[in-house]
């Protein structure tokens, strides 16, 4: 029976502590990928760093040999990893290897990283659990689910990341959405510990995916001879 785990990691327990220390107000999301390769190239996403100085601050980690942005879209970038793959480089890693577990999702900002992780069996979790606690890993269980289904879990979140979901959240609690706002930008940063302008960024990436994935069906091609009925075109 599978197990879904969601913890906190402290910045120096896990990755790109010199990216995160360095721009508080960053966030750094690992890009869930299989590797065809033996040697494996992760992809990050990366938002609030000035592009000038991402690829050398993330070339600087020491389990990173190389970095280079592949892409950009609403301010973030998309990152391609030459990644060192030593054991010894992170501990967090080294008591992950050989478990059999996913990493479902990994968000980091400069109060630490918020990992979502899904073991094949409890055991494994003990396992986990022992492991971090001999290395002396700050890892903080929020959440433990067995059996959560993957189609319930993504629904859930609508593909949020923990990060967007949990600024979300609180906007919506503490009247930020309210007419008038009961709440400012301002206040919302202060209780996150990031800029203004980071949350606001979290806030429109949030609602976008949660429209794009609530609200918006997914765009199916229409052949020349199926033309939609242009009566249609305005409602």
């Amino acid at each position: 029976m599978s197990v879904l785990m969601e913890a906190s990691v402290s910045t120096s327990d896990f990755l790109f502590q010199n990216v995160l220390t360095n721009y508080p107000s960053c966030t750094i999301q690992l890009e869930p990928s299989i590797s065809i390769d033996a040697e494996m190239v992760p992809y990050v996403w990366t938002a609030d760093v000035p592009s000038d100085r991402l690829e050398g601050l993330l070339s600087s980690e020491p389990h990173v040999r190389d970095a280079e942005i592949v892409d950009t879209t609403n301010g973030g970038f998309l990152v391609r990893l030459a990644w060192d793959d030593d054991e010894n480089v992170n501990p967090l890693l080294a008591t992950l290897r050989g478990l059999p577990v996913a990493v479902s999702e990994a968000v980091g900002t400069g109060g630490g990283w918020n990992l979502t992780l899904r073991f094949q069996t409890a055991d494994a979790v003990s396992r986990f659990y022992r492991g971090y606690r001999s290395a002396n890993i700050s890892v903080n269980p929020l959440r433990i689910q067995q059996n959560a289904p993957w189609m319930n879990e993504r629904r859930h979140r609508y593909g949020l990341t923990a990060t967007q979901r949990k600024t979300l959240v609180e906007a919506y609690e503490s009247g930020y959405f309210e007419v008038p706002r009961k709440t400012s930008l301002v206040e919302l940063a202060d209780r996150h510990g990031v800029s203004s302008n980071a949350v606001s960024e979290r806030l429109r990436r949030g609602i976008d995916t949660l429209l794009g994935n609530a609200l918006v069906e997914p765009k199916q091609l229409v052949r020349p001879e199926e033309k939609p009925d242009p009566r249609l075109e305005n409602d």
